[in-house]
């Protein structure tokens, strides 16, 4: 059975993704930092088929009307752009949703807030349809102008190709028909079309890693028993660096429990003791200090050309800070990154 689903949408350098059922249900919640167009789709097409795209904004971005493009659905924009304690209070404390960020809570509010506003008229589809599948079509159709009514649109779920004709100039009911069934299958022909590409590209990256394992299977047994000999290794190492994170863990607990704020220094080439200790720690109360790109939620995140005038790591790689005296670095350094930001875009606005 094909699904229909709302689908909140949160742009930016972190994506948040959110995909609920036609009752109101979510199907699920996804956010990822960088993430190409291709794989946003493939994730909303591995669930279901869009009855709209909707975003917590009042005016969409490129991205949002790509997707929305590429399925022949609506977008649904905000008339008033909520704020950050209303959404948390709907996500969270009303629905019980379980969202990992705030992207994916933005994304999830974005979909119930679609659902909610279409709920009378999913009811009243509902009571004339046969099964969840028709009534999510019914509701795509409508919505997106597809069709008329919700009659109309069951029509269309059941009706055969159109037959082109000699038209008479009064058949205008027969051409709005054809209009009609062929927005439909412009519509599914995107997605047909990019599912192809996708199915190429698996393809491709299936026979490379094909060629990899015969060329693994052909080398001497020699080399692999030594290769066998260095996992040994890897795995000590492996030892070492979870006794270190759990010393670390130690610490950074013990600063928190005081209510304090920790500043940590994770080195360019330290991306395992970052990985590890992300599983341990909650970083809300953290200033992260690394050259490395991630997306952990931390307090705040800087590298280590802007902490130095800030933190002196020489003696301990964790610091602890006042609330208050962190609130403050925090506060400077945005302040910082705007004015640069400024600066940038009207050198330039100044150049075009």
């Amino acid at each position: 059975m094909k699904k229909y689903v709302f689908v909140g949408f949160d742009p930016g350098s972190t994506i948040g993704l959110a995909l609920v059922d036609i009752n109101g249900k979510p199907i699920k919640i996804y956010s990822k930092k960088s993430a190409k167009f291709s794989e946003i789709i493939e994730e909303i097409i591995s669930v279901g088929s869009p009855i709209l795209i909707s975003i917590d904004k009042e005016k969409p971005s490129h991205l949002a009307k790509k997707i929305a493009a590429l399925f022949g659905a609506k977008l649904l924009l905000q008339e008033k752009e909520p704020i950050q304690l209303e959404k948390q209070k709907m996500v969270k404390e009303i629905l019980g949703w379980n969202c990992s960020n705030d992207h994916e809570r933005d994304a999830a509010y974005s979909a119930f807030y679609a659902f909610k506003k279409y709920e009378n008229l999913i009811g009243r589809i509902k009571r004339i349809t046969e099964t969840e599948e028709e009534a999510g079509f019914a509701l795509k159709m409508v919505l997106n102008n597809m069709a008329a009514n919700i009659k109309d649109a069951i029509k269309l779920l059941h009706e055969k190709p159109y037959e082109e004709k000699e038209e008479k100039e009064s058949d205008k009911r027969g051409y709005r028909s054809y209009e009609k069934t062929r927005r439909l299958i412009s519509s599914l022909m995107n997605e047909v079309e990019f599912l192809r590409k996708l199915i190429e590209t698996k393809n491709k990256k299936i026979q490379k890693l094909e060629e990899t394992i015969r060329k693994i299977q052909q080398k001497p047994k020699k080399e692999v028993k030594v290769k066998i000999l260095s996992n040994e290794k890897r795995s000590k190492k492996l030892e070492i660096i979870e006794t270190y994170i759990a010393e670390l863990t130690k610490k950074i607990i013990d600063i928190l429990s005081r209510k304090k704020v920790a500043a940590i220094l994770i080195r360019k080439n330290e991306e395992t003791i970052l990985r590890l200790l992300n599983d341990f720690v909650v970083f809300d109360n953290i200033i992260l200090v690394t050259d490395i790109k991630t997306d952990v939620g931390a307090m705040l995140v800087i590298n280590e050309k802007e902490a130095s005038k800030y933190f002196d790591f020489s003696q301990s790689r964790i610091i602890e800070i006042d609330e208050e005296n962190a609130r403050k670095i925090k506060k400077e350094l945005l302040k910082k990154r705007v004015n640069k930001w400024l600066e940038e875009y009207r050198r330039k606005k100044r150049k075009a």
